[in-house]
């Protein structure tokens, strides 16, 4: 895909003051307020990794797209690698806030977007948030902790560690770090695309994950239009997790399995049907011009 729309690249701040890097994507023939997207990143994910083409089409296809990085991700402030599921919630909540107040953004026309671990998040924001047109999410994580209890003598031992990483720094020192890959599960699509080494998250992190952290739960309290984009073979979202959600949902609703993929697909040779099931969602809901 091609770029053919200009990027503007900013700072915005969220929970006590820390500031979050961002880029709004901005459509190659739009002037004026138009309708926009908010995209949330997954698992320890940056705005410069998987969401950069999808908010280039989307930007390409007329809407205003904002993307950002977490709290100690990418190029933000904050403690480095620390995925703290309601903190996340928050920033997101904050950059919806922040990027509707804008006055090239059409505030009655705004879509929310999150893809793997950015679905849940997407879920918990809901919940805050009054006003958004339609939500969007690809591969979704959102089954929190039931998860994390399906594989029972991993997560023991992954437990262990986080506590005793916890506690390591609770006694002054470093934050102890693991490999992304390493916290999400032993699927070879997930090394494939990103390799090891490359994306250090702070191991505490998957304590803060597998207690309390349950979208599943918010599911009928939501009444935002709501699209799942799935891959029936996915095994780090599985689709029994997905239709679960999609079953508890009580709004309109959407479910679009795709048949061949995993999890990593809908951001490489599945990314061309995703987008344009995104596009035909948000014409439905914001609409686009």
């Amino acid at each position: 895909m091609s770029s053919r729309c200009n990027e503007e690249v900013l700072t915005f701040h969220s929970g006590g003051g820390v500031k979050l890097a961002a880029s709004v994507f901005h459509p190659p023939t739009a002037g004026g307020s138009c309708p926009g997207i908010v995209l949330c990143q997954g698992f320890g994910g940056t705005r410069a990794e998987t969401s950069r083409q999808m908010a280039i089409a989307l930007a390409q296809a007329g809407l205003r797209v904002f993307t950002w990085d977490y709290r100690g991700f990418g190029d933000s402030e904050g403690l480095r690698g620390r995925v703290v599921p309601f903190e996340q919630i928050e920033d997101a909540v904050t950059a919806v806030e922040y990027f509707r107040a804008r006055e090239d953004v059409d505030a009655g026309r705004v879509a929310i977007y999150g893809n793997s671990m950015g679905g849940g998040i997407v879920s918990g924001a809901l919940l805050r948030l009054d006003g958004i047109r339609c939500a969007i999410v690809t591969v979704p994580g959102l089954a929190g902790s039931r998860r994390m209890d399906a594989h029972a003598e991993r997560k023991r031992q992954l437990l262990a560690r986080a506590r005793e990483a916890l506690v390591d720094k609770a006694r002054g020192g470093p934050i102890a770090m693991a490999d992304r890959s390493e916290l999400v599960n032993d699927d070879p699509c997930y090394q494939d695309r990103f390799g090891q080494g490359d994306h250090p998250i702070a191991m505490e992190s998957f304590l803060h994950i597998s207690r309390g952290y349950d979208p599943i739960d918010w599911a009928p309290r939501i009444r935002t239009p709501f699209f799942i984009i799935a891959v029936a073979a996915d095994r780090i979202a599985p689709l029994e997790d997905i239709q679960r959600f999609y079953q508890a949902l009580d709004c309109e609703k959407d479910l679009h399995v795709f048949r061949t993929g995993d999890h990593m697909s809908v951001y490489g040779e599945l990314l061309e049907p995703t987008v344009d099931l995104t596009l035909k969602w948000c014409r439905r809901h914001l609409p686009l011009s």
